[in-house]
């Protein structure tokens, strides 16, 4: 006599098996714990057959998949059987997003995401101050101590650095321009201003 095995803790149907005959009776089979002698229902794709103590039922079986938790981002890899718990997608979020609840989706956090773009494009303005004006102007004091000694007329070195001085202005009013922080320091739309020649000569 043909048995069906399922599994002493979830129930799920795990292979068929052969009962031995009763050797105190003729005709009687003995069957194990954990066996029925009802054929299990044919599973569907993300389908498991469970025994349910009164016969097999059909149920989600997403073991093995990654879905991602709503409130975290977290990956979690499902192990049991059954429906997915609540706060779950299958989809992943992307970087600086939070789940939108009544889209059913993830959505950029607008607010995480001006921040990163408003530090970086600071950053990059005073790696701009440090190694653009910075290093202009000392070259271009370091040419007006000259002239001095020299006797030479101061007046276009002073003009020159007078306009790095506009540059650098330019520079540091960055964060109060419209459309600050835009997207980042690498976005066509930033107005970075253009430095003016290094030297006088």
């Amino acid at each position: 006599m043909q048995i069906y095995n399922f599994h002493p803790g979830t129930g799920e149907y795990l292979g068929s098996g052969i009962a031995r005959p009763d050797p105190l009776e003729d005709g009687r089979f003995l069957i194990p714990a954990h066996a029925a002698e009802v054929a299990p229902l044919e599973p569907g794709q993300g389908q498991a057959v469970v025994w349910t103590g009164e016969g097999w039922d059909l149920v989600e079986d997403h073991r093995g998949e990654v879905h991602y938790s709503t409130a975290t981002g977290e990956p979690l890899i499902i192990e049991e059987l059954g429906a997915l718990p609540a706060g779950l997608t299958g989809t992943a979020p992307g970087d600086f997003q939070n789940w939108d609840a009544a889209a059913g989706a993830w959505a950029d956090d607008v607010q995480a995401l001006t921040a990163l773009y408003a530090t970086a494009l600071r950053a990059e303005r005073d790696r701009r101050v440090r190694e653009v004006y910075d290093a202009a102007v000392m070259q271009l004091l370091r040419e007006r101590r000259r002239a001095v000694a020299a006797g030479a007329d101061l007046t276009a070195i002073d003009a020159l650095i007078a306009e790095w001085d506009v540059f650098v202005d330019e520079l540091c009013s960055l964060p109060e321009q419209s459309g600050f922080p835009w997207q980042g320091p690498n976005d066509l739309a930033v107005p970075w201003p253009e430095p003016p020649a290094t030297r006088t000569a």
